[in-house]
């Protein structure tokens, strides 16, 4: 079979880091290999002594195709990487995850490790100093540039974990000639090189890092057989009576083996199915996120419905305003309208009322002799004509005066109501009044005097009384 072996150097080759590994189901890896990373491979994850670390500390298998990291200068921005940077950050700013002993994490006799160096402008560096990079993406970016690598491709590998330990109890090497398999080796000078082994050379270091991570039952296990609820839910305590009872001698076969097994078996699919602790954080974080923007969305709704309802109240203010103005303007206007259409039928009253009689006239004109109308050098005949033409001409003008009067009336009251909001001084004057040319006014005025005239000569000539 073939697997993947990582190694896990630099900022890597750190506990808390190993551990935000095993606990998200992950490994990070850079480079032109990641390629040999696909989904069914076999993983082994390797800290070299040089790096600081004890050997394999876990293996596993790729459950998915890897995602990428970083690419093109730019880092990803899904959940686990961001989770992941986050995490990098918290524990290189914090001077007490500082190894106690300096480690120099660059082998000089290595080619690239040469070229990183001289990137950095140094001549040797620790693993610690090295990881201040990780402060910041920019930092990171900027000494990525420096190094002038061919590929700065890094992905995120999902890896079920089928056996790991804790960071300083790393599995260094296994004494193969006693469980009669070939040699082999861990150490190797690639950080990711694809391994060839068996399938019991696998079960072998699976069974290894197994009896490593467990610690020791101290009770007795001949005693009382543990309830069926209590193998079912007690974690490591399974691994560690699973152990002690293959130690007995008891195989595979034994029911004991074979129940246990089975719990620890059923436990695993439940914590694989499980999703990480870092993806149910990032969806927490998300939803805070997108409830804070609706809060700040009905913020802003609110305050500009607050401008609008201001608005409209000054609009209603100044709506009640202009009415107010406009009912003011309107009885005055209707004040005019009623005086106007008062002095308009005075008027046309009062020219009726001046008009002079005829009737004294016709009678003047029956009682005078003929010798008088000689004197006015007409005859009575013509004297009366006058006088039909004077009345007729008369009862044109009232006829006249009436319908310019009721003419005037009828414009005024159509113009008040058409403008009834209109200002005041354009209701006056009657201004749709119809009115007579001078010509009309001279040539009453004139037959009026004539008929004054015959008037007073017949009056006259009555009070002189009958000549001869």
């Amino acid at each position: 079979m073939k697997a993947i072996q990582v190694s896990l150097g630099f900022e890597r080759a750190h506990p808390k880091v190993w551990e935000f590994f095993r606990e998200h189901g992950m490994l990070i890896a850079f480079g032109k290999k990641t390629r040999f990373l696909t989904e069914g491979s076999r993983v082994i994850a390797y800290v070299p002594k040089s790096q600081g670390g004890r050997g394999v500390v876990g293996i596993g298998t790729v459950m998915g195709a890897p995602s990428t990291f970083f690419s093109n200068d730019k880092f990803s921005d899904d959940a686990e990487s961001v989770s992941y940077r986050a995490h990098l950050r918290a524990i290189f700013s914090d001077p007490r995850n500082k190894p106690a002993k300096p480690i120099r994490c660059f082998n000089k006799t290595v080619k690239s490790h040469q070229r990183r160096l001289k990137a950095e402008g140094k001549k040797q560096m620790t693993a610690w100093d090295y990881s201040q990079r990780w402060l910041s993406d920019a930092k990171f970016i900027a000494s990525r540039k420096k190094a002038l690598h061919s590929s700065s491709l890094g992905v995120r590998i999902p890896i079920r974990w089928d056996a790991s330990v804790d960071y300083n109890k790393g599995l260094p090497s296994i004494d193969w000639a006693a469980v009669g398999l070939e040699k082999f080796n861990f150490p190797s000078p690639s950080s990711l090189v694809p391994r060839k082994l068996t399938a019991k050379h696998w079960d072998v270091i699976k069974s290894q890092l197994q009896a490593g991570k467990e610690v020791p039952v101290t009770r007795r296990l001949t005693g009382k057989r543990p309830s069926p609820d209590v193998s079912a839910s007690s974690g490591s305590h399974l691994g560690s009576m699973d152990i002690a009872l293959k130690s007995q001698g008891k195989p595979d076969s034994h029911p004991d083996v074979a129940r246990l097994s089975e719990a620890i078996r059923v436990q695993q699919q439940a914590k694989l199915a499980e999703k990480p602790s870092h993806v149910r954080v990032a969806k927490a974080e998300k939803q805070i996120k997108q409830s804070k923007q609706a809060v700040a969305a009905c913020a802003a709704k609110a305050a500009k419905l607050q401008e609008q309802l201001a608005s409209v109240q000054q609009q209603l203010l100044d709506n009640d305003a202009q009415m107010a103005a406009a009912t003011a303007t309107l009885q005055e206007a209707e004040s005019q309208r009623d005086e106007l259409l008062k002095s308009l039928q005075k008027a046309a009253v009062g020219a009726a009322a001046e008009m002079p009689s005829m009737e004294g006239a016709f009678a003047a004109s029956a009682i005078l002799p003929e010798e008088a109308f000689a004197e006015l050098g007409c005859t009575r005949h013509q004297v009366n004509e006058l006088l039909q033409r004077v009345q007729q001409a008369m009862a044109a003008f009232q006829e006249k005066q009436a319908s310019a009067a009721h003419a005037a009336t009828a414009a005024t009251t159509a113009a008040a109501m058409q403008t009834r909001l209109q200002p005041a001084e354009q209701f006056g004057g009657g201004a749709g009044a119809r009115r007579f040319t001078e010509a009309d006014l001279a040539e009453l005025e004139r037959q009026s005097v004539a008929a004054k005239r015959v008037s007073e000569f017949a009056a006259a000539r009555v009070d002189q009384g009958p000549q001869s």
